[in-house]
C-alpha cells in the first residue's frame, strides 16, 4: 500500500532526530503526520501553521492538553509563555507577568531553556509540526528548530516550501515523488475510492490537480470542475459569498476571530461559514479546501482587494489587540494607506520585544510619516539602549519643536558623545531656567542632566538640593521620570560618599520601577545598589546578586553594560582566580572600546588598568592607562591618570621627583571633593614617607576598611601595626586583592623599627590568601618580601586557634581555650575580662588586676580587657583583634545554639550554620545537602495524648535523629514538630540514600506510645538551586509533596 510504504520510509529517514517532509497542500501531509503519531512514542502533533503564530501555538496546543499538569511549570517558563499566548485565555490562576528580553541571544536561550522545560513536563520526546510557513519563521523560532534535536527531541515538520526545510538543516522526504507526481495521486486516490475506474482516477487527477481535497469535493458535489462548484456557491447565497471572497486576501488558513469577524459583519450572524463546502475545520483554526478553490472564489468575486485590505485592517484596530498591529500595518501598506500605516506602525513598535525588530519597525513609520515625533522620540529610545548615540542625537534633532525633556536627553548624548561645549551650553542653559520650569518636569529632566551634573561640572550637591524640594512640595511626576531621578540622586549621593542614603534612594527607585517595561532604566539602580552594597559589605556580597543581575545584561544600554561589567570586576577580582575573571576582563574590554563617549571610555579603561596595578602587571596596567590618558576630557579624569601614573612608578621601584608629587597634590586638592581618587592619591603619598598628608584629603578618603587603614596609617605611621586589624576586615569580606594592595602600601611606609614578627606575620597571611588568585607576579612579590624579612611567622598558629574557636559548644570548653591562648601570649600572671550582651566571662588571676599597670583593651561588640605583669609575645595586640572577631562570630552560635526541650541545635543556629556551609561551598568546597523531616500526625499525639506525651516524642524522636546521623551531619530542631538536618560533604545520590536509610531507622524504632512515629523526608542539593533560602525551600516543598501522597514517604532526586 502507498501509505504505508511512505510511513515506513518517513520513519526511516529521520537523521539526527530531525526530518523535513515537503509536500503541496492536499498531498496527504497532515494524513501522513498523523499516522506518524500513532507510530512514534511520546509524540505530540501541532498544526504550527496559525493565527497565534509558531511558537504561541506550540507552547498552548501543549499547555491546552492538560491545563491541571501546566499549574506544575514554573514561573520563568510561565513568564516565557506569556509572551507568545493570550493570559485571558488562560484558565489557570497565574500570578506571573510575560518576561520582555531585547537581546536576540538572551531571547533564544530563554525561548529553548522553557520549551525544553514544557517538553519534559508533559513528556513529550516527539514533535509533529505540520504547515512550517516560511514567512512566519523568525530567528527566535528557527534557532528552536535547530537546538531542539541536538537535546535529544525529535522533530517531523512538513512544509510546501523546500527552502525553509534546508534552512533548518532538516533531511527532506518529498510526500510524492517529484518524477512521479501524476502516479503518485493516482494511486493514493484509487486507493482511497475502490470503485474508481483507471480512466476515472486519472481525470480526477487532472481536475483537481492532484490535491485530495480538490478530489474529495468534486466527487461529493458531482461536479466536472472547481469552476463548476464555486458559481453554484455563489449563485446560491451571494452573502455568503462575498463574506468568502473577503477571506480571499488573507492565507489558506484563517482563524476563529476573522471567521467571527466575517460572520458578524459581513453575514449579520444569518450563516456560518462552514455553511459552504468550500470551508473546512482544521483545529485550532479553519481553511479554504486547496489553494485552487480560494484562487477561484477570489477572481469571480469581482471586489477590489485594496479596499478589502483596508476593511480587514479597520476591523482588526477596533480589537486593539497589541501583537496584531505590525499585520494591521501590513494591510494599510496593501490597500494604499500609507497614514494609517504609520500609525499601525508605532502602535506595534510598543510590544516589539527585541531592539532591532522595533528600531526597524520605527524606522519604517517615519518614512511614512516623518512628522510622527513619539515615534522620534521612541526610536532615539532604542538607539540609546544599542549604544548608537549619534543615530539617537540625529532623531533628537530632527524634532522642530522639542520638549525641555528632549533637551536635556540631548545633554545626556552630548555628554556621553564627548561634546563638551554643546552639552555645557544646553546644560548650563537648562539649569539656569529651571526655576522657570515647573517642577512636574524637574525629575524627568534631571535624570538625563544627571551625567551632565555629576560627571561633567563635578556638582552631585545639586542633585540632592532638588529631591529635597521636590520631596517637600509633594508634586506628582510620571513613575518613570521619578523611579530614575531617585537613581540619580543615589548615584551623586555616593559621589558624596553618603553610602548608605545611596542604597536607600537606590532601593526607592526599584520600588517605583518595578514593573515598567523600560528595564534599561529598572535595571539602573539595581545594578548600582549591589555595586554601593560590595563597598559597605564586602566583595563576597556581589554573589548574592550575581546570577540576577547576569539576567539584566540584554536588556541594558551600551553604558549600562559597562558599568555591569565595571561592578562585577571590581568585587570578583578581590577573591576570584585569574583564569576565571578573564571573562570579566575581556567583557569589559569590549564594551569600553565599543563606547562613543571619552568620559566612559576613561572610567573603563581605568577600572583595566587598578586592576592590573593590583597584581603588578605593571605592562598590561601602562597599556590601559595610556588608553585612559588619550579619553581624559576633563581635570579629574586627568588628575586620576596621573595618580596612578605615579602609583606604577613608585611601585616599580622608579624614583619619583618631590617636586612631581608636590605638584600633582596641589592641583588634586583643588578638586578633592569633585571625584579624585582620594584612597589611591593617598597610597601613593604613604609610599613615598609624605608627611603630614593634609587633612581635608583624608576626610575624602572613602569608610571601607581598606579607606579607615589607609587614614590610620596617615594620622598615625608609627604604629602602622594597628593595620593588622584592618587586615582583618578585609580579610573577613574576602578582600584578598585589597589586602595585597593594603599590605604592599604598609611594607613600602614602615621604619626601620617596626616590629618584624608582625611584619612576617602579615607577609604570611596575605602570601596565603593572594596564592589563591594565581597572579605570577603577585605570588612572587609576596614570597619574596616573606622570605626576606628575619623573624618567626604566627600567621599559622593564630588561624589554627581561630578555627578551633569555632568549634566550641559551652561557656566550659571556651574558658579553657582562653586561658592556653592568653597564658601563650602573657605567662602565667594575667587577669582577662570578657564581655558582651550575652557572653561575661573572666579568667585569670583576679589579683593580677588589681596590681598591675599594665593593660590592654579590643573589640565593640565582645569586650577584651587584659591586665597583665609581662608581654611574652609583641603579636598580642595583633591576637586580641582575631580573638575580639573570633568571638563575635562564637557568641552567636554559644548563646543561641540550641533547643532546650530537644538538646538539639535551635533555628538560629541552623540559619548560621546553613550560611557558613553555603560561603563555603561558594568559595570552592565541597557540595553539601540538607533533609527537612516533619512528622506525620503529631498534632493527634498532642490532642489524644497531652502536651507531655508529644514532648517526650519529640525528645524520644530527636535522641533516634542524633543516633542515626554521621558524626559530621548537624541535626536542628526547626519548629514545633519539623527538623532539618544539613549534610556535609554530600551529594543529591548521597542524600537520597541517607533519607532512605533515616527513614527505615525511624519506621522501626518504637516511642512511649507504643508504635513508631513517622516522618515525612524530603532532601535538596546546593547544586540544584542559587541561594540558601532556595536550599531549604525546595526540601520543604518536597517534604510537603511526600506527605500528601503517603506517610514516611522519601522524595526520590
Amino acid at each position: 500500500m502507498w501509505y504505508d510504504e511512505k510511513f515506513s520510509q518517513v520513519l526511516g529517514s529521520i537523521i539526527g532526530n530531525r526530518l523535513g517532509v515537503l509536500g503541496q497542500h492536499g498531498s496527504g501531509k497532515t494524513f501522513l503526520l498523523k499516522t506518524l503519531q500513532q507510530g512514534l512514542e511520546h509524540s505530540f502533533y501541532i498544526h504550527i501553521h496559525s493565527f497565534r503564530m509558531p511558537l504561541g501555538e506550540l507552547y498552548w496546543s501543549i499547555l491546552s492538553s492538560n491545563w491541571e499538569q501546566a499549574t506544575h511549570l514554573d514561573e520563568k517558563s510561565w513568564s516565557t509563555f506569556l509572551r507568545y499566548i493570550n493570559a485571558d485565555e488562560v484558565p489557570v490562576s497565574l500570578t506571573v507577568k510575560p518576561s520582555y528580553l531585547v537581546d536576540t541571544q538572551a531571547i533564544n536561550r530563554d525561548i529553548l531553556l522553557s520549551t525544553l522545560t514544557l517538553l519534559e513536563e508533559f513528556r513529550i520526546k516527539a514533535l509533529l509540526l505540520d504547515q512550517l510557513d516560511p514567512t512566519e519563521l523568525d530567528d527566535s523560532v528557527k534557532y528552536l528548530l535547530r537546538e531542539l534535536p541536538k537535546e535529544g527531541i525529535t522533530v517531523v515538520a512538513t512544509s510546501t516550501s523546500v527552502d525553509v526545510l534546508k534552512e533548518l538543516g532538516y533531511p527532506v522526504v518529498p510526500v510524492r515523488d517529484p518524477e512521479r507526481e501524476c502516479e503518485d495521486a493516482l494511486q493514493q486516490f484509487m486507493e482511497l475510492w475502490n470503485d474508481l475506474s483507471h480512466s476515472d482516477a486519472r481525470r480526477l487527477v487532472e481536475v483537481s490537480r492532484g490535491n485530495l481535497f480538490n478530489a474529495r469535493l468534486l466527487k461529493e458535489q458531482h461536479a466536472e470542475s472547481l469552476q463548476q462548484i464555486v458559481a453554484r456557491e455563489k449563485e446560491k447565497n451571494p452573502k455568503l459569498f462575498s463574506a468568502l471572497a473577503h477571506l480571499c486576501t488573507g492565507d489558506l488558513w484563517f482563524s476563529p476571530l476573522s471567521k467571527r469577524m466575517v460572520e458578524e459583519n459581513i453575514l449579520e450572524s444569518e450563516y456560518s461559514l462552514l455553511d459552504s463546502p468550500l470551508i473546512i475545520e482544521e483545529e485550532p483554526q479553519y481553511r479554504f479546501l486547496s489553494p485552487e478553490v480560494k484562487d477561484t472564489v477570489w477572481q469571480m468575486s469581482g471586489l477590489d482587494k485594496n479596499h478589502v485590505h483596508v476593511w480587514w485592517a479597520k476591523e482588526l484596530s477596533k480589537l486593539n489587540i497589541p501583537t496584531y498591529w505590525t499585520r494591521i500595518a501590513h494591510l494599510f501598506a496593501n490597500g494604499k494607506e500609507k497614514r494609517s500605516e504609520a500609525f499601525a506602525l508605532l502602535m506595534a513598535s510598543r510590544k516589539e520585544y527585541s531592539y532591532p525588530q522595533a528600531a526597524f519597525v520605527l524606522e519604517k513609520a517615519l518614512e511614512l510619516f516623518p512628522e510622527l515625533n513619539g515615534a522620534k522620540r521612541k526610536l532615539a529610545n532604542i538607539y540609546y539602549s544599542q549604544g548608537k548615540y549619534k543615530e539617537a542625537l540625529s532623531i533628537l534633532e530632527q524634532i522642530k519643536s522639542p520638549t525641555l525633556f528632549d533637551q536635556a536627553y540631548k545633554v545626556r548624548l552630548y555628554v556621553l558623545l564627548g561634546m563638551d561645549e554643546e552639552a555645557r551650553k544646553l546644560g548650563d542653559f537648562l539649569l539656569n531656567h529651571m526655576e522657570n520650569v515647573s517642577p512636574f518636569y524637574w525629575p524627568g529632566m534631571l535624570s538625563d542632566l544627571a551625567p551632565y551634573i555629576i560627571d561633567t561640572i563635578n556638582e552631585p550637591r545639586k542633585m540632592y538640593d532638588y529631591y529635597v524640594r521636590l520631596a517637600s512640595s509633594h508634586v506628582k511626576v510620571p513613575i518613570l521620570h521619578w523611579g530614575a531621578f531617585l537613581n540619580a540622586v543615589g548615584v551623586s549621593l555616593e559621589y558624596s560618599l553618603k553610602y548608605e542614603d545611596a542604597v536607600e534612594l537606590y532601593q526607592e527607585s526599584i520600588k517605583v520601577l518595578q514593573g515598567t517595561p523600560r528595564l534599561e532604566v529598572f535595571a539602573r539602580p539595581v545594578i548600582n545598589e549591589v555595586a554601593i552594597k560590595t563597598v559597605l559589605h564586602g566583595s563576597k556580597t556581589i554573589l548574592e546578586s550575581k546570577k540576577s543581575l547576569e539576567n539584566l545584561i540584554p536588556t541594558l544600554s551600551s553604558v549600562g553594560q559597562q558599568g555591569f561589567w565595571q561592578t562585577l570586576l571590581t568585587s570578583l577580582q578581590e577573591f576570584m582566580s585569574r583564569g576565571t575573571l578573564q571573562k570579566y576582563i575581556r567583557e569589559l574590554e569590549e564594551t569600553t572600546r565599543a563606547l562613543l563617549s571619552s568620559t566612559y571610555r576613561h572610567s573603563g579603561y581605568m577600572t583595566l588598568a587598578q586592576h592590573y596595578i593590583s597584581v603588578l602587571d605593571f605592562n598590561l596596567a601602562e597599556w590601559f592607562l595610556i588608553l585612559a590618558s588619550k579619553n581624559a576630557t576633563s581635570e579629574v579624569e586627568e588628575l586620576n591618570t596621573k595618580i596612578f601614573w605615579t602609583y606604577v612608578r613608585v611601585l616599580e621601584g622608579r624614583e619619583v621627583e618631590k617636586g612631581d608629587i608636590a605638584s600633582l597634590l596641589t592641583r588634586c586638592m583643588e578638586h578633592v571633593d569633585k571625584g579624585i581618587d582620594t584612597a589611591a592619591l593617598v597610597s601613593v603619598l604613604l609610599m613615598v614617607h609624605w608627611n603630614p598628608i593634609p587633612t581635608q584629603l583624608l576626610a575624602q578618603v572613602p569608610s571601607t576598611p581598606l579607606g579607615e587603614s589607609l587614614k590610620m596609617l596617615a594620622s598615625s605611621p608609627e604604629n602602622c601595626s594597628n593595620a593588622f586589624r584592618y587586615m582583618l576586615g578585609l580579610w573577613r569580606r574576602w578582600e584578598r586583592l585589597s589586602m595585597s594592595n593594603l599590605g604592599i602600601v604598609i611594607f613600602k611606609s614602615v621604619s626601620e623599627n617596626t616590629d618584624k614578627t608582625m611584619l612576617k606575620t602579615m607577609a604570611d597571611w596575605i602570601l596565603q590568601e593572594v596564592r589563591a588568585l594565581d597572579y605570577p607576579q603577585l605570588t612572587s612579590f609576596w614570597q619574596k618580601t616573606y622570605q626576606s624579612i628575619a623573624a618567626v611567622s604566627q600567621w599559622s598558629s593564630l588561624l589554627s586557634w581561630h578555627l578551633n574557636l569555632q568549634e566550641i559548644t559551652n561557656v566550659q570548653q571556651l574558658a579553657g581555650a582562653l586561658s592556653y591562648i592568653f597564658q601563650s601570649y602573657f605567662g602565667h600572671e594575667y587577669f582577662a575580662r570578657i564581655e558582651s550582651g550575652t557572653l561575661n566571662l573572666e579568667v585569670g588571676d583576679h589579683r593580677i588586676a588589681k596590681r598591675s599597670q599594665n593593660f590592654m583593651e579590643k573589640g565593640s561588640v565582645i569586650h577584651i580587657n587584659v591586665c597583665y605583669n609581662t608581654l611574652n609575645d609583641p603579636m598580642a595586640p595583633q591576637v586580641l583583634d582575631l580573638l575580639s572577631y573570633s568571638l563575635e562570630e562564637l557568641n552567636t552560635k554559644l548563646f543561641g545554639m540550641q533547643d532546650s526541650l530537644t538538646g538539639l541545635f535551635n533555628r538560629n543556629y541552623g540559619n548560621q550554620r546553613l550560611a557558613e556551609e553555603w560561603e563555603l561551598y561558594l568559595r570552592g568546597g565541597p557540595e553539601f545537602s540538607i533533609l527537612f523531616l516533619d512528622l506525620d500526625g503529631f498534632k493527634q499525639v498532642n490532642d489524644s495524648f497531652g502536651h507531655e506525651m508529644g514532648d517526650k516524642v519529640l525528645m524520644e524522636f530527636s535522641k533516634l535523629l542524633r543516633s542515626s546521623l554521621r558524626a559530621t551531619d548537624v541535626a536542628i530542631r526547626w519548629g514545633g514538630d519539623e527538623f532539618l538536618v544539613i549534610l556535609p560533604d554530600t551529594d543529591e545520590q548521597e542524600a537520597a540514600t541517607i533519607s532512605r536509610r533515616l527513614s527505615s531507622q525511624i519506621s522501626s524504632c518504637i516511642t512511649s506510645l507504643g508504635k513508631p512515629v513517622t516522618a515525612s523526608i524530603g532532601a535538596s542539593s546546593v547544586s540544584e538551586v542559587n541561594s540558601v533560602q532556595q536550599l531549604v525551600d525546595l526540601a520543604d516543598q518536597r517534604t510537603y509533596l511526600a506527605k500528601t501522597r503517603k506517610k514516611n514517604h522519601i522524595m526520590e532526586q
